[in-house]
């Protein structure tokens, strides 16, 4: 006598089949999909907010040691450390960088001088 062996193969079902587990991985899908940029975008303003706060502070701190130094070629020399110090306090400017060039402007001589406008 034989045996007969009948082999079932699943087919897909093109219509009205079972969905169970599809709506899972398309929202997983979607979701690393979508995730992956906004985390970059969130990240990239991260780093837009803190070289704006590294701006501001490192200006601030130029103005108030131009302000109190007794001569130009010292307070050139502070402003410069006062900036690249603002700037490595945010992550902007490692160790080994070298110093920004910071220019300042004063609409009389000497910058140092008191009740003088920089610009």
């Amino acid at each position: 006598m034989r045996r007969r062996i009948a082999l079932r193969l699943s087919r897909p079902r093109l219509a009205g089949g079972d969905d169970a587990g599809s709506a899972l991985l398309e929202f997983l899908t979607l979701g690393v999909l979508l995730l992956v940029p906004v985390v970059y975008l969130v990240l990239c303003l991260g780093r837009l907010q803190a070289a704006g706060f590294a701006v501001e502070g490192a200006s601030r701190e130029a103005a108030r040691v131009l302000a109190a130094a007794p001569d130009e070629d010292r307070a050139a020399r502070e402003v410069d450390a006062v900036v690249a110090m603002a700037l490595r306090d945010q992550g902007l400017a490692g160790a080994d960088d070298p110093a920004p060039e910071v220019t300042v402007e004063c609409s009389e001589r000497p910058c140092t001088a008191p009740r003088r406008r920089c610009g």
